[in-house]
Order: structure tokens, then sequence, then C-alpha cells
């Protein structure tokens, strides 16, 4: 939240450049994982990642917003953005996979 907005921000995606101690492994065929030093994240786990991204699942997002004063935007760098104008109390937002 900002003086002319507000930012939501989503990393659905664990990518080698988010750390710079991040090194790819390479598990098998199309398959890679990020190893971190020890220490650096704790027990968390990082998921396996593709090189190649056909027939990986896409996901889509949905927000319902109810605004206390005009909305002058609504976008994302990303992905399509839909708004749903149809409530009375406020409007829909959601996003789909830019393919």
């Amino acid at each position: 939240m900002s003086d002319d907005g507000l930012r939501l921000r989503f990393p659905f995606t664990l990518a080698p450049n988010y750390h710079s101690q991040a090194r790819v492994v390479h598990i098998d065929g199309n398959s890679f994982e990020m190893e971190m030093p020890n220490g650096i994240l704790g027990d968390a786990m990082l998921p396996t990642f593709h090189a190649d991204a056909h027939n990986l699942p896409q996901i889509g997002f949905a927000l319902s917003v109810e605004p206390k004063s005009g909305v002058r935007e609504v976008s994302s760098p990303s992905h399509h953005v839909r708004l749903d104008l149809s409530s009375e109390l406020g409007f829909g937002v959601s996003l789909g996979y830019l393919a």
C-alpha cells in the first residue's frame, strides 16, 4: 500500500535468479532443481522445474474488490486482466495466463 495505490505480487515460481547463491542441478531429461547452501532457507523445499514449459499447468487468480474510493487503473505486466463490473458493491479482477 502506498499513497497512490496498492500492489499485489504473487511469486508463483522460484527461479534461479532469486538468490545469488542458488545453484541449478540437472536431475534428468527436462527436470532441474535449485540447491541452496546449508542454513540459507531452513527446511524450505524448492520445487523441481522444467527447461521446457510445454504441458505444465496454468494458473489464474481472482480477486473481489470493494473500493472505498475510485479506482483509476487495474493492470498486470504479465497476465491478461479481466474486470467484472456486474456487482453493485465493487468489481472482480481475474488474471489469466498469457500464452
